[in-house]
C-alpha cells in the first residue's frame, strides 16, 4: 500500500511540474498581456494608418500578443514578429515601429496602398535594429531615397525582400553594416544604374536577385567576393560586355540566370576551364537571349550536376559538343536560334537519362539518328523546327510516351505520319508540323489525357500535302490549322461537338466542298473561322449571334450564294469580315451596322446591288479597309463615307456608280497622315505556347501598277483609292491632293473632265496613278515630275495636250502607251513635237533649270579649271621638292580625316530624329559606330511630323547607306535595335566577323546588302524572320553553312544573292562545291555593272597626260628660273596671308553682328 501511495505522489508531482513548464512557456507568467510599451507602439502604428477605423479590426483589448499578425516571445513577452501581408492597410510606415526593440521579423508585403496617395508617399524608413527578416514587396518606395541608409542600420539583418517596390535610386554607402545578410532581392525595380560596388562586400550572401531592375554596365570581377553565393538571378537587365572569368570561383553557386541581357563574347573563359570549382556545384545555367558568340565549350560536359542548360537566342556557332551527352542530370537543353550546324547523332543524347525538354530549333543542324535507337529519356517538350530532321519521320519519337509539345515545322520531312503516332498523341497539347512535305491522310489523335483535360490543344499541319477527307475522329483541338493542303470532301457537320473548346479553325486553301456547317454557330468559344479558297457552296447559315468572341470570318473565294444573313450583324466582336469572290447577291443587310469594331469589310466580286448604305460611314467608324468592287452597286457615293477617318484602302471599282467624287474624301485622316498604327494579325487569346503561331493575317487583292497583287504582310503599309470602272463625272477634287500618304490612285474608265489638278505633286507617296479612259483636258501639270516614287502611270485616252513634263522619276517612264490616245501631247517618249522650243512653265525650261547666259557658264568653268590646275600643280611642286613640307602635309591630311570621321560619328550619334543616313562612296575608315543604335526615330519607327519635300523617303522610309568605304570590324549589334530600318547597305567595305545572330529584329527591312566584305560564319536563321525583305545581297564574303529557309526568304531564289561564298550550300545553290564559280553577267566582284570600260580608259588616259604636261611645264620653269621660283613662293605667301586676314576680319564682323542682334532682342 505504501508503495502504491508513493507512486501516486510521484505522478502528481510530475503533472504539477509539467503544468508549470507549460504555463511558463505560454507566457502565462505575464498574466496574458504583452509588454505595455510595445502594445502602445502598435496602437500608435494603427492610428497612423489612413483607414485606421477599418484596418486591423482584431487589434482590440490589452493583450497585443493575441492580435492578428502579432507574435510574442513565449518567454519574454516581447513582440518578435509582425506579419501584415495583404492586410489592405494604407498610410506611411510609422516611426512607432522603431519602438518594438525586440522585433526580428517584419512583413508588410503586398500592401501597395501604403503610399497610394501621393501625399502619403513613404519618404523614410524606420526599423528597430533587432530586425533579422524584412519583407516589403509591393510596397511603393519610389520617394524613399534613403532606403539604403535605413537598411545599413540593421546589423543583424539576414533576409531583405524589396522586389517590385518601384525603387529608382540604388544609393551608396561607404561602409556596409549589414554584412550578415544572406538573402537580398532587389528585382523588378527601376534603378537604371550599374550594380553598386557595396553589393560585392556582402560576403555572406547566399541568394541574390537583381532581375528586371534596369541594371546596366558590366558584371564586376569582384563578384568572386561573394564566395557563399548559391543563386544569382540577374536576368532581364541591360548588362553587357563579357562575363567575368572570376565567376568560376563561386564554388557554391547552384543557379545562375543572366538571360535577356546584352552580354557578348565567348563563355569558354568562364565555363570552359576544367579546373574551376563551379563545375562541381552548378545546376542551372541560363544565358539565353544575349549576344554570346564562339563555340559551345566542350568542357560543359564536366558540369555533371547541370539540370538546366539554356543558351538559346545567341550567336553560338560550330557544332554541338558530344560531351553534352554525358550530362546525365540534365533536364532542360535549350540551344535554339543560334548559328549552330553539323550533325546531331545519338551520341549527343546518349546518357541524358533525365532529359525532359529539348529545343534545338532555328539552327542548321542535321539530325542523323539511328532509327533503331531507343532514347534513355522521356521528353515532354521537343523543339526541332527548321532543323533537318527528315526526309523520314523520326522513328525514335515512338518511344516518347509523355510528349506534351512537339515542334517540327520546316524540318525537311517528306513522309506520311506513321500509325504509331496515335499511340503517343494522348498527351500532346501542342503540335506544329507545318511547312513540310507530309502526305497521306491526316493523323488520328486520341482524346487528351485526363491530366491535361483543362488545357489547350494546338494543332498546326498547314502547308503540307495531306489529302483525303476530314473526319472528326482526327482531332480534339482548341486551335486547328490545316490550311494549304489537298483535303477534299465535306466539312463534318458535328465538328463543333467533337471540338467543343475550338477557338481557331483554319481550313483555307484546300478542295473542300459541300456547305458551311450550321453546327459551327454552336462553338461558343470560336474566335477565328477561315474557310476561304475552297469549293464550298450553298447559303451562309443564318445561325450567327451566339459567338461572343468571334473576331474573324473569312468565307472568301468559294461558291456561296444567296443573301448575307441578318444574324451576322449580331457578332458585335467581329473585326474582319471577308465574303469576296462568291456569288452572293441582294442588298448589304442593315444589321451589319452593329459591327462597330469592324476594321475590314470585303464584299468584292459578288452580285450585290442597290445603293451603298450611308450607315457604313456613320456606324463603322473603325473601318480601315472597305472593298466592294466588282458588284452591281449604283447611285452616288454617300457623303457619310467621309466620316471614315481611319480608312486606308477604299475600292469601289467596277460598279455602276454615278455622280461626282466627293470633295470630302480629303478627310481620310489615316491616308493624309500616313498613319501606321496597329496591326492586322489576329491571334487567339491566351495562346499558351510561343512555339506555335495561331493567327490569321489579313490579305487583300489590289489592282495596282497595272496588275493585280495580293497583299498580306505588307498590307498595313498600303494606302489606296480605286474608283475605276464606274460612271463618275466632274472634275478630280482638289481635296484629294491632301492625301500625301496615298500610294495608289486609280480613277480610270470614268467620265471625269476638267484638268488634272495642278498640285498633283503633293501626293508625295504616290507609286501608281491611273487616270486613263476619261475626258480630261489641258496640259499635264509640271508638278507630276515631283512624284519621286511613281513607277506606274497611265494617262492614255483623254484629251490632254501640250508638252509632256520631264525630270526626276518621270524620265524613267518611257512607254509610249502611257500617253497614247491624247493627240495634242508631244515630247519624249512621243517624238512628234513640231517645235522643241515650245514655251515651258517659267523657271522650268528644258533641263529643269533657269539659264541666264550659257557663255558665262563656259567662261566660269574654264576659269575654275585653270585655277584648279595652277593650285594643284603649285602645291604638288612644293611637296615634291621639300621633304619636311611633304611629311607635314600628309600628317595634316591624316589628322583632318580622322578628326572629320570622329566628329561625324559623334554628331551623327546625337541625331535621334535621323531617318536617312547616306555616307556611301567616300574614303571613310574605322569601324561602324555602335552608337548608331541611338537613332530613336528609326528604332521606334517614328512617323511624327510633317515634311514638305514631297518625298516618301523622308516621310515614311528609314535608310542607312555606308557602302563603298573602307570600314572594318564587325557589324555592331546595336544596329539590330533599329526595328524601323527599311534599307541597310554596308556593301563594298572590309567588315569582318559574323552577321548578327538577331538580324531578324530589323522587322521592317526591305533591302539588305552586305556584299563585298570579309564576313564569315553561317547566315543566321533569324534572317528568315524578315517578312518584308524583297532585296538581299550577301555575295563575295566568306560565309559558310546551310542557307536558311522559310517565310519571305524562300521567294529570294536568285543564286547571285549568295555567289562568291564557297562554303554555302542549300537552295537556291544546288551544288555546294562549285555553284559559286560562275557569276551572272554584270555582277563581277566589285559590285557594279560597267557599261563601257573603254570610254573610261580613254578619259583617265587623257586626264593623266594633261596632268603630266601641266605638272612638268610649271616645275621646269620654276626649276630653271630662280626669279620665277622666288616670285611664285612669294605670291603663295601673300595670297595665304591675305586670305587668312580676310577670313579673320569677316568672322569678327559676323560675331559683332550676332552680339548686336542678341542685345537688341533682349532689349
Amino acid at each position: 500500500m505504501g508503495t502504491s501511495t508513493a507512486n501516486v505522489v510521484e505522478i502528481l508531482a510530475l503533472l504539477i511540474l509539467l503544468q508549470s513548464v507549460s504555463s511558463f512557456c505560454n507566457g502565462d507568467n505575464f498574466n496574458g498581456s504583452c509588454i505595455k510599451t510595445e502594445g502602445e507602439a502598435l496602437v500608435k502604428f494603427k492610428s497612423s494608418l489612413v483607414n485606421n477605423s477599418n484596418s486591423l479590426p482584431s487589434w482590440v483589448g490589452d493583450d497585443c500578443c493575441r492580435w492578428h499578425g502579432v507574435t510574442c516571445d513565449d518567454i519574454t513577452g516581447h513582440v518578435v514578429k509582425l506579419v501584415l501581408s495583404r492586410a489592405s492597410i494604407m498610410g506611411n510606415i510609422s516611426l512607432h515601429l522603431g519602438n518594438l526593440s525586440n522585433l526580428q521579423y517584419l512583413d508588410l508585403s503586398w500592401n501597395y496602398d501604403l503610399s497610394a496617395n501621393p501625399s502619403l508617399a513613404i519618404h523614410s524608413l524606420h526599423f528597430p535594429s533587432s530586425l533579422k527578416y524584412l519583407y516589403l514587396p509591393y510596397v511603393v518606395l519610389d520617394k524613399c531615397d534613403n532606403w539604403l541608409q535605413s537598411i545599413n542600420m540593421l546589423p543583424s539583418l539576414l533576409e531583405l525582400e524589396l522586389w517590385n517596390c518601384e525603387l529608382s535610386i540604388i544609393g551608396d554607402v561607404s561602409h556596409v553594416n549589414f554584412t550578415s545578410l544572406e538573402v537580398l532581392n532587389l528585382g523588378l525595380n527601376n534603378f537604371h544604374s550599374t550594380i553598386p560596388s557595396w553589393l560585392y562586400n556582402i560576403t555572406k550572401l547566399r541568394h541574390l536577385v537583381l532581375q528586371s531592375s534596369a541594371f546596366r554596365g558590366s558584371l564586376s570581377t569582384d563578384i568572386s567576393n561573394l564566395n557563399s553565393l548559391a543563386s544569382l538571378y540577374a536576368g532581364s537587365n541591360s548588362l553587357e560586355s563579357n562575363i567575368p572569368n572570376t565567376l568560376n570561383r563561386l564554388c557554391n553557386l547552384i543557379e545562375l540566370d543572366l538571360g535577356y541581357n546584352k552580354f557578348s563574347g565567348e563563355i569558354s573563359g568562364t565555363f570552359g576551364n576544367s579546373s574551376t570549382c563551379i563545375k562541381n556545384s552548378l545546376e542551372n545555367l541560363i544565358l539565353l537571349n544575349n549576344s554570346f558568340s564562339g563555340s559551345i565549350p566542350d568542357n560543359l560536359g564536366q558540369f555533371k550536376r547541370l539540370k538546366v542548360l539554356s543558351l538559346s537566342k545567341n550567336s553560338f556557332w560550330g557544332s554541338i559538343p558530344v560531351s553534352i551527352g554525358q550530362l546525365y542530370n540534365l533536364e532542360t537543353l535549350g540551344l535554339s536560334k543560334n548559328s549552330l550546324h553539323g550533325k546531331v547523332s545519338e551520341l549527343h543524347l546518349l546518357n541524358l537519362r533525365s532529359l525532359i525538354k529539348l529545343n534545338t530549333g532555328g539552327n542548321s543542324l542535321v539530325f542523323d539518328i539511328d532509327p533503331e535507337w531507343i532514347p534513355p529519356f522521356q521528353l515532354d517538350w521537343i523543339g526541332l523546327s527548321s532543323c533537318e530532321v527528315g526526309p523520314s519521320f523520326p522513328e525514335w519519337l515512338k518511344t516518347q510516351k509523355s510528349i506534351k509539345v512537339l515542334g517540327m515545322s520546316n524540318a525537311s520531312i517528306s513522309d506520311n505520319i506513321p500509325d504509331w503516332f496515335e499511340n503517343i498523341s494522348s498527351n500532346i497539347v501542342g503540335l506544329d508540323l507545318s511547312y513540310n512535305q507530309l502526305f497521306g491522310t491526316l493523323p488520328t489523335f486520341r482524346k487528351l489525357n485526363t491530366t491535361y483535360a483543362n488545357e489547350y490543344r494546338i494543332i498546326s499541319l498547314k502547308s503540307n500535302q495531306f489529302d483525303g477527307f476530314l473526319t472528326c475522329s482526327h482531332f480534339d483541338a482548341t486551335i486547328l490549322d490545316i490550311s494549304n493542303n489537298l483535303l477534299h470532301g465535306q466539312i463534318p457537320q458535328n465538328l463543333s461537338e467533337m471540338m467543343p473548346s475550338m477557338q481557331l479553325l483554319s481550313l483555307s486553301n484546300n478542295y473542300l466542298n459541300g456547305t458551311v456547317p450550321a453546327n459551327l454557330c454552336r462553338s461558343g468559344s470560336l474566335q477565328i473561322l477561315d474557310l476561304s479558297n475552297n469549293h464550298l457552296s450553298g447559303r451562309i447559315p443564318s445561325c450567327w449571334g451566339n459567338l461572343p468572341s468571334l473576331t474573324v470570318i473569312d468565307f472568301s473565294s468559294n461558291m456561296l450564294s444567296g443573301d448575307v444573313p441578318m444574324s451576322l450583324g449580331s457578332q458585335e466582336s467581329l473585326v474582319s469580315l471577308h465574303l469576296q469572290n462568291n456569288t452572293l447577291q441582294g442588298k448589304i443587310p442593315m444589321s451589319l451596322r452593329n459591327l462597330e469594331s469592324l476594321e475590314t469589310l470585303d464584299l468584292s466580286m459578288n452580285a450585290f446591288d442597290g445603293f451603298i448604305p450611308s450607315w457604313i460611314g456613320e456606324s463603322l467608324s473603325s473601318l480601315k479597309i472597305l472593298s466592294i468592287h466588282s458588284n452591281k452597286f449604283e447611285g452616288e457615293i454617300p457623303l457619310q463615307l467621309c466620316y471614315l477617318a481611319s480608312l486606308r484602302i477604299l475600292n469601289l471599282a467596277n460598279n455602276k456608280m454615278t455622280g461626282t467624287i466627293p470633295n470630302c474624301f480629303g478627310n481620310f485622316t489615316a491616308i493624309a497622315m500616313h498613319e501606321q498604327k496597329g496591326h492586322w494579325d489576329y491571334y487567339t487569346k491566351d495562346e499558351p505556347f510561343a512555339l506555335l503561331t495561331a493567327s490569321y493575317g489579313e490579305n487583300l487583292l489590289v489592282y495596282i501598277k497595272g496588275i493585280e497583287l495580293e497583299y498580306s504582310r505588307t498590307l498595313r503599309f498600303l494606302y489606296s483609292i480605286d474608283l475605276s470602272g464606274n460612271n463618275f463625272v466632274g472634275e478630280i477634287p482638289q481635296e484629294l491632293m491632301n492625301l500625301s500618304g496615298l500610294q495608289n490612285l486609280n480613277l480610270s474608265t470614268n467620265k471625269l473632265d476638267g484638268h488634272i489638278p495642278w498640285n498633283i505633286g503633293k501626293l508625295s507617296s504616290l507609286e501608281s496613278l491611273d487616270l486613263s479612259d476619261n475626258e480630261l483636258s489641258g496640259s499635264i501639270p509640271f508638278s507630276i515630275s515631283d512624284l519621286n516614287f511613281l513607277s506606274h502611270l497611265n494617262l492614255s485616252f483623254n484629251h490632254l495636250s501640250g508638252r509632256i513634263p520631264k525630270g526626276n522619276q518621270l524620265q524613267t517612264l518611257d512607254d509610249k502607251s502611257i500617253y497614247i490616245g491624247n493627240d495634242g501631247l508631244c515630247g519624249p517618249p512621243l517624238n512628234n513635237c513640231s517645235n522643241d522650243a515650245d514655251e515651258l512653265p517659267k523657271g522650268h525650261e528644258k533641263g529643269g533649270t533657269t539659264r541666264k547666259d550659257d557663255s558665262e557658264m563656259v567662261w566660269f568653268y574654264s576659269g575654275m579649271g585653270m585655277g584648279f590646275a595652277a593650285g594643284f600643280v603649285g602645291l604638288c611642286s612644293i611637296l615634291y621638292f621639300n621633304d619636311s613640307w611633304r611629311c607635314a602635309w600628309f600628317v595634316l591630311v591624316d589628322r583632318v580625316c580622322n578628326k572629320l570621321w570622329v566628329t561625324i560619328a559623334i554628331k551623327l550619334c546625337h541625331l535621334a530624329s535621323l531617318r536617312i543616313l547616306n555616307l556611301a562612296n567616300n574614303m571613310m575608315t574605322g569601324t561602324v559606330p555602335t552608337c548608331f543604335g541611338n537613332f530613336t526615330a528609326i528604332s521606334t519607327h517614328e512617323n511624327n511630323g510633317i515634311w514638305d519635300y514631297h518625298s516618301y523617303a523622308l516621310d515614311g522610309s528609314f535608310e542607312g547607306d555606308v557602302y563603298g568605304n573602307n570600314f572594318v570590324g564587325e557589324i555592331p549589334q546595336e544596329l539590330m535595335n533599329l526595328s524601323g530600318l527599311q534599307n541597310l547597305n554596308l556593301s563594298t567595305n572590309k567588315l569582318d566577323g559574323h552577321i548578327p545572330w538577331n538580324i531578324g529584329k530589323l522587322s521592317s527591312l526591305e533591302s539588305l546588302d552586305l556584299s563585298d566584305n570579309e564576313l564569315s560564319g553561317s547566315i543566321p536563321f533569324s534572317i528568315s524572320d524578315l517578312n518584308f525583305l524583297s532585296h538581299l545581297n550577301l555575295s563575295f564574303n566568306h560565309l559558310s553553312g546551310r542557307i536558311p529557309k522559310g517565310n519571305q526568304l524562300q521567294t529570294l531564289d536568285d543564286k547571285s544573292i549568295y555567289i562568291g561564298n564557297d562554303g554555302l550550300c542549300g537552295p537556291p545553290l544546288n551544288n555546294c562545291s562549285d555553284d559559286a564559280d560562275v557569276l551572272p553577267k554584270g555582277h563581277e566582284k566589285g559590285g557594279t555593272t560597267r557599261k563601257d570600260d573603254s570610254e573610261m580608259v580613254w578619259f583617265y588616259g587623257g586626264m593623266g597626260m594633261g596632268f603630266a604636261a601641266g605638272f612638268v611645264g610649271v616645275c621646269s620653269i620654276l626649276y630653271f628660273n630662280d626669279s620665277w621660283r622666288c616670285a611664285w613662293f612669294g605670291l603663295v605667301d601673300r595670297v595665304y596671308n591675305k586670305l587668312w586676314v580676310t577670313i579673320a576680319i569677316k568672322a569678327n564682323q559676323v560675331k559683332r553682328k550676332f552680339l548686336r542682334n542678341k542685345l537688341e532682342g533682349n532689349a
